[in-house]
């Protein structure tokens, strides 16, 4: 059995646990035409799947910064190997998840490339952005 064939295989594994239906772009400003508020929207280049994972679930690593202490895991966000179009500091959000809906609504930035190579996933890194998307956009 070739690289290739075993690489095919193996991609046809990760995108079947990719259960999530995730929204990827960048963040624009745009004034609400009824309440006049400024508000953020995604101008998406990819929608489709995806899977959220903690690459160290169980390790947690804690920093000092300013006096507080900050604690940090580890994570990241699978995607097919083919998706196109995606950069560093692009936005996430997650549309649905039928196995964890407390996923819904959940903001990440790409914060560096994606693993390359002979690879069964797009693996890039993520952090929780805290931002907040309008819903819809």
């Amino acid at each position: 059995m070739g690289v290739t064939t075993v690489l095919s295989s193996g991609r046809r594994m990760a995108e079947a646990r990719m259960t999530q239906t995730w929204r990827i772009g960048e963040l624009v400003e745009v004034t609400d035409p009824v309440t006049f508020e400024v508000v953020q929207v995604l101008d998406a280049v990819y929608e489709g799947p995806g899977r959220f994972k903690f690459v160290q679930a169980t390790a947690v690593s804690e920093t000092v910064a300013g006096g507080q202490v900050v604690a940090e895991q580890v994570s990241e966000l699978h995607l097919p190997v083919a998706t196109t179009g995606l950069a560093i500091d692009m936005r996430a959000i997650c549309d649905a998840d039928p196995d964890d809906p407390s996923m819904v609504g959940r903001v990440v930035r790409l914060k560096g490339n994606p693993t390359g190579g002979q690879v069964t996933a797009q693996r890039w890194p993520v952090e929780e952005s805290g931002e907040v998307i309008v819903e819809g956009s």
